[in-house]
């Protein structure tokens, strides 16, 4: 009898070491791997799964997952994070490293640089030779505008939205040189299919400061 319940505990601390072991093993072989595929430092990966042997099917009650300096397919992100409940990942077709097989829910946000913004704003070439600025709640864009010849120098000021039902995010411009700016025009500086993610996200909320755009997000 002693000896039976010698092994029933011996059985129980196991399962609870597992039970520790195996989503702390995941977390970090995962952030090996996310970490080479956004080209950025290691980022911190925490993973739940009641029980642990969930995982083999990949299905997890949560992950959260922090991070910096990392390339979203070409998108410089500050810093990052994720909070991810009820999902299942399995392993990706065509090339793909995962496919998301049940999404459950996932919100999360990403802060961008003001030096990142002025190359993605550069990229629309809206002027030459531009420099961005951000203040509270808009950007200014200074620039040159080449017409027949000549060269005009132009500030264009404006809120930063997010647009198209959370798919972007857009300059719309109110002023010229410190006048009101005469036309009704949006340029998209962000769309969040330029990501590449495998869920399909919305914008939820955007922060503008001097340092930079802080956008938050959530799964559809």
């Amino acid at each position: 009898m002693n000896r039976l319940l010698g092994w029933l505990i011996v059985f129980v601390v196991m399962v609870f070491g597992l039970q520790w072991l195996v989503p702390e093993w995941i977390g970090g072989a995962s952030a090996d791997w996310l970490s080479k595929a956004l080209k950025g430092p290691r980022p911190t990966i925490e993973v739940s799964a009641i029980p642990f042997w969930e995982l083999a099917s990949g299905k997890f009650q949560w992950v959260v997952i922090r991070g910096h300096d990392a390339s979203f397919s070409g998108v410089v992100v500050k810093s990052f994070g994720l909070d991810w409940q009820d999902g299942q990942i399995g392993l990706g077709n065509h090339g793909q490293p995962i496919r998301v097989i049940r999404v459950g829910h996932l919100k999360g946000h990403v802060n961008i640089s003001a030096e990142e913004i002025a190359r993605l704003v550069d990229e629309r070439a809206i002027l030459q030779h531009s420099t961005v600025s951000l203040a509270s709640g808009a950007m200014t864009i200074a620039g040159v505008l080449a017409l027949d010849g000549r060269r005009v120098h132009l500030a264009v000021r404006g809120p930063l939205v997010i647009a198209d039902g959370g798919e972007s995010v857009t300059f719309r411009p109110q002023e010229l040189n410190q006048a009101k700016w005469p036309l009704t025009t949006t340029i998209t500086v962000l769309k969040v299919s330029q990501l590449k993610l495998p869920v399909r996200l919305a914008l939820t909320r955007l922060q503008i400061s001097h340092e930079g755009l802080s956008l938050s997000f959530q799964n559809r």
